[in-house]
C-alpha cells in the first residue's frame, strides 16, 4: 500500500473514532477543507507541516497516520480463559485490555455476583461501564447504588467506595468496561488488568467490609 493510501485510511479511521467531522477535524488542524477530503481519498500531496497539523489536531504521532493501517489481530478469549479475581459473594474474569494512541483504555470483564451479603470496593481509577445480561444486580456508589435487570447499563466513577448486590437465589451476571479516560494513570500490570493488580495487593478485609 502506497504512503498517500496508508494515510487516507488512517485519517478517516482516526477522525471517525474521535467523532469528528471533516470540518471539524480541518478547522482544528488549520488546513482547507477541500485539501483533507483530497487527503481521505489518497490525493493529493501533502506537506509534512500538513500532516503534522493533522496528527497533532488527532491527538497521534504523525507515525500513526502514515503506517499501521493493517487491520488489528482478531482477539478471542474462551471461556475458561481469562485471570480471575474471586471475593466472596463475587467473580470477575478478565478478558481483554485494549487502548489506541490518543484514545481511552478499556479493560472488559465478566463479572458473577451471588446471592448473599453485598460486596463493597474501597474504589479505584477509572470508569466502571456495566451491562446486565442475566439476573439483577444492585451497583453503583455506596450512597446512590441502582437495581438493574438484563439488558439494563450503568456508568459510575469508580474512584469512590462502591457496591454489587443481588437478591433471592439466582446469580446475577454482567459485562464491565472499566475505562481510563486518556491521561489518566492507567497501569500496565503484568496481568493486564488493574483491578486483578489491585487484587493481588490489597488484603481481602480491604475489599470485603
Amino acid at each position: 500500500m502506497e504512503i498517500i493510501d496508508l494515510l487516507a485510511a488512517n485519517l478517516r479511521r482516526l477522525r471517525r473514532l474521535r467523532g469528528l467531522s471533516s470540518a471539524e477535524l480541518a478547522r482544528r488542524a488549520g488546513v482547507g477543507p477541500a485539501t483533507l477530503s483530497l487527503l481521505e481519498r489518497s490525493q493529493g500531496n501533502p506537506t509534512l507541516e500538513t500532516v503534522t497539523s493533522l496528527a497533532s489536531a488527532l491527538g497521534v504521532p504523525v507515525t500513526d497516520l502514515i503506517d499501521g493501517a493493517r487491520r488489528p489481530p482478531v482477539t478471542v478469549v474462551r471461556a475458561d480463559q481469562g485471570a480471575r479475581v474471586t471475593r466472596p459473594n463475587l467473580d470477575l474474569r478478565f478478558m481483554h485490555r485494549f487502548s489506541s494512541s490518543g484514545l481511552d483504555t478499556v479493560e472488559f470483564y465478566e463479572m458473577i455476583v451471588l446471592p448473599g451479603q453485598e460486596y463493597r470496593s474501597r474504589g479505584h481509577a477509572g470508569v466502571e461501564n456495566i451491562v446486565v445480561t442475566a439476573g439483577t444486580l444492585t451497583a453503583g456508589p455506596v450512597d446512590q447504588p441502582v437495581t438493574l435487570s438484563a439488558g439494563d447499563f450503568v456508568a459510575f466513577s469508580a474512584d469512590a467506595p462502591h457496591v454489587y448486590s443481588t437478591t433471592g437465589d439466582v446469580a446475577a451476571r454482567a459485562v464491565l468496561a472499566l475505562r481510563h479516560a486518556q491521561g489518566d494513570l492507567a497501569p500496565e500490570p503484568i496481568s493486564g488488568s488493574v483491578i486483578l493488580s489491585l487484587a493481588d495487593e490489597i488484603p481481602d478485609a480491604d475489599w470485603q467490609e
